[in-house]
């Protein structure tokens, strides 16, 4: 599936036109042409330009809209899908209400249009509509009654006057909900599926930014500038402009990559990171990629950074961001001291991180915290298989609840497979609590269960899910950087200029070069030429922030340098520096030879004790690699002094480079 942004070839109106400048109109990095994120909500920044009258930019929400109130300029238009026909009879406001020395403002709607579409299409008359401020009311909002009611799939409200004006005297509407009463139901929340925002008097070039929702799959966002008055009709856009964006809720678990496909994940505009399979964290679900703006990377982060040339901004800056699954808090009436049931939410699906019972009589109940509501459609058990043997259940019962006290049944299974098994729930309401009752095994009542998976009808998995601002990989991933010719004139950097890829390492508090070699955008696929600039591509094993600056003409510097995050460290499991990791700088050389890196950990004895890195190649001049205290067998290694070394070999070159020292192991 090759996916690219696609922009109309002539505006219906000379001077009005839009530039969509994140995502990139034409979206291609190397060789990746597909915009795959895991990240539901996508920005879109750009420019109108225009001849000076107004205008209306129209943008469609496949999932809706975050903030109501978010981005600029300020929304004067939204339409909702109630996702069926349905008899509007009242429409809901919840505005901001501010609260200040005695004053009390609020920033809800004074006076609408309201029209409705049976299919988001034609839509129909519109009709004036008067609204309360909400100030007074027992909950802050205002209720504005139909009459008649209003028949339709799609609603569309238009702003003519908020209780608060802006500088320029449009309405300065700000809403936290908007909710709908239809004849079938008390209250409807319904997904925003389009939004505008009128431009009265426009500048020469207005900026735009929005951020959106996507669903899962693909997704189609459209931005089309639009006649003012055309804003709540049918008439053709001026210019236009579609993001096709795919989302991938979750990275591939490792267990479902065994044909080795990697996943490419991009922002759509500059850069792409390709995961292969095996190589991302057994935990990690997702991967962010955030675009920064160059100016917000703090000066006195490269100011003497001798590789640098601090003349200028930084080219691009991203930061990367990881969202690992954590476990669910489970208990169970049996359990082997050691294998607790918090081992079957744990997100690791092999032995042996796996809840065992201690041959308890049945039933054996096992219960979870889900922490929030969950539509849960479904129950995936991974039970523990040896050698063709299953230890899972052989008939089990799930109970929901919504207070952890009463509990109503779900679903069930008669008779369990000796692979992965699944309850499908006949009782799909929401749930918090989820009770798993198994009455029979099939190893009589040894109960050995490796993962409890939930997932919702749309087939997204329940997780509870902690972020973090570093992610280290288990095999090195490739990042791929396209920098444009307007990046480096928005630096007002030379044309000319070397561009560097540089990464943050946190432990030493500098930006790291990679060594990269750019290549000029004409030498790359006639499709990613436009636009000048040019590419930057390198391999690394860990990800926080990374940026492009222009390189300066500093002495090469071929020595290696390793320092760990903590020394000593404590791997007692109290979540403080329980691990701790070794970066290494491996330094710049002539020439562009991967490089090989071991990092050995022995007692004082010289006697091998485990072996982080085992001969990683890497094009990048930065790796990072992480101990967890615990020797080659997996057990934790008595407290004391260690001797670590970094051994790196660069391919064609001579001799390896060593860097040694003493990592200590606290309580």
């Amino acid at each position: 599936m090759a996916i690219a942004f696609a922009v109309c070839a002539a505006s219906l109106r000379a001077g009005v036109a839009i530039d969509l400048r994140y995502p990139r109109e034409v979206f291609r990095v190397a060789d990746v042409t597909e915009f795959v994120t895991n990240e539901p909500v996508l920005r879109v920044v750009g420019d109108v330009a225009s001849d000076g009258a107004p205008w209306g930019l129209r943008v469609t929400a496949p999932a809706g809209i975050p903030d109501l109130a978010g981005g600029y300029p300020t929304l004067t238009e939204v339409t909702f899908d109630l996702g069926g026909h349905a008899a509007v009879t009242d429409v809901v406001f919840a505005p901001v209400i501010e609260r200040d020395q005695g004053s009390i403002r609020s920033f809800g709607v004074r006076e609408f249009l309201l029209s409705g579409s049976p299919d988001g299409g034609a839509y129909g008359p519109q009709a004036r509509v008067a609204s309360g401020s909400g100030v007074g009311s027992v909950d802050g909002r205002a209720t504005v009654t139909l009459s008649p009611a209003l028949e339709a799939r799609f609603v569309r409200l238009r702003w003519l006057s908020g209780w608060q004006r802006g500088e320029d005297g449009t309405p300065d509407v700000r809403l936290e909900d908007i909710r709908f009463v239809t004849q079938a139901s008390s209250s409807v929340s319904a997904p925003v599926s389009e939004f505008a925002a009128l431009v009265m008097n426009p500048s020469e070039t207005q900026p735009f930014a929005y951020d959106v929702l996507l669903h899962e799959g693909r997704n189609r966002v459209v931005l089309e500038v639009v006649e003012v008055g055309a804003a709540a009709g049918d008439t053709a856009a001026f210019d236009s402009a579609t993001v096709p964006v795919t989302l991938l809720p979750e990275l591939p678990l490792s267990t479902d990559a065994a044909d080795g496909e990697p996943t490419v994940l991009s922002d759509g505009a500059s850069l792409a990171v390709t995961v292969p399979a095996g190589a991302a964290p057994e935990t990690l679900r997702g991967l962010g990629l955030t675009r920064l703006n160059p100016t917000d990377v703090p000066v006195a982060t490269y100011s003497a950074n001798t590789d640098i040339d601090a003349s200028y901004p930084p080219i691009l800056a991203y930061e990367f961001s990881g969202w690992f699954q954590e476990p669910f808090k489970a208990v169970s009436t049996a359990a082997l001291p050691g294998q607790p049931p918090s081992l079957a939410v744990d997100g690791r699906l092999e032995y042996p991180s796996t809840w065992v019972s201690n041959l308890a009589p049945f039933p054996i109940r096992w219960r979870v915290d889900l922490r929030e509501e969950a539509n849960v459609a479904r129950v995936v058990i991974h039970p523990r298989v040896e050698d063709g043997v299953s230890f899972g259940p052989q008939r089990a019962t799930v109970l929901f609840s919504l207070d952890n006290d009463v509990f109503t049944y779900a679903g069930e299974q008669e008779e369990f497979p000796d692979g992965v098994g699944t309850i499908a729930i006949a009782n799909r309401t929401p749930t918090r609590w989820v009770e798993l009752v198994i009455e029979e095994g099939k190893q009589a009542n040894d109960i050995q269960i490796n993962e409890i998976e939930f997932f919702t009808a749309t087939g997204s998995r329940v997780l509870a899910q902690v972020t973090a601002d570093e992610v280290s990989f288990q095999a090195p991933v490739v990042v791929n950087a396209r920098y444009f010719a307007d990046d480096v004139a928005a630096a007002a950097a030379p044309p000319s200029a070397p561009i560097g890829a540089f990464l943050w390492n946190a432990g030493a508090l500098e930006w790291q070069w990679t060594r990269a070699a750019v290549t000029e955008a004409e030498l790359l696929n006639p499709a990613a030429q436009a636009g000048g600039g040019g590419l930057l591509a390198f391999d690394v094993n860990s990800l926080s922030k990374l940026a492009l600056f222009v390189r300066s003409d500093a002495a090469e510097d071929t020595a290696i340098v390793a320092a760990w995050s903590f020394n000593p460290f404590s791997p007692n499991g109290d979540g403080i520096a329980d691990t701790t990791r070794l970066s290494i700088r491996l330094g710049r050389h002539v020439g562009d030879a991967d490089s090989e890196v071991t990092v050995r950990i022995t007692d004082l004895r010289g006697m091998l004790v485990a072996t982080p890195a085992d001969g990683i190649v890497t094009t990048s001049s930065a790796v990072a690699i992480d101990w967890d205290g615990r020797d080659r067998n997996g057990r934790a290694v008595p407290i004391g002094a260690y001797i670590y070394e970094a051994r790196v070999r660069r391919f064609g070159a001579g001799a390896p480079e060593v860097a040694n020292g003493i990592i200590a192991v606290a309580k």
